[in-house]
């Protein structure tokens, strides 16, 4: 009983330095979101009757509104790898049951633009694809996975995914 609270509160204490607006606090500890998510799954895993699971689902929503609002800033800052590791982290709480199953296709997109931005074309490439999966991003997901494949030197997808492109296009513009 002991571990599992311990590891909540300090999830929760990382969290609340991680959300500080005081830049003395901010600076306490390095990478305090990634800490206390680490902190709630230890939390989770050691508490065999399932007596906080509940408390660590309550902080969920806010922690992965904290990643969503850290990819934005690395982003912005052209820190790419950093962003992308936010986005992922965001997607991973986002599994969560207290969800309930649903995916945010935007943050699916926002982390295919993260390793887009930072030439990490295959991981570009897969949440393009699960983007275009989930009818997100419209034609721009198609130009930007053909410019993934002709990095990588695929030629072949690159005109295959524009022909599917310009037929998606075509199909929703009948629809008007």
């Amino acid at each position: 009983m002991l571990f599992r609270s311990t590891y909540f509160v300090k999830g929760k204490i990382l969290q609340v330095i991680a959300e500080s607006k005081d830049e003395k606090i901010k600076k306490l500890v390095e990478d305090p979101l990634p800490k206390a998510y680490a902190a709630y799954k230890k939390a989770i895993a050691t508490d065999e009757k399932h007596k906080i699971n509940k408390s660590v689902e309550i902080q969920l929503p806010l922690l992965n509104n904290d990643f969503i609002s850290l990819g934005i800033v690395k982003f912005q800052a052209k820190e790419f790898p950093g962003a992308l590791d936010a986005f992922e982290t965001s997607l991973e709480i986002g599994k969560n049951s207290i969800f309930g199953g649903a995916v945010d296709t935007s943050i699916v997109f926002n982390a295919g633009l993260a390793a887009y931005n930072g030439k990490m074309w295959d991981k570009a490439n897969r949440y393009f694809a699960q983007a275009k999966d989930l009818s997100y991003g419209g034609t721009n997901v198609y130009q930007l996975m053909n410019t993934v494949y002709l990095n990588q030197g695929d030629t072949a997808k690159a005109e295959s995914i524009m022909k599917e492109g310009i037929a998606r296009s075509e199909e929703h513009t009948s629809e008007l």
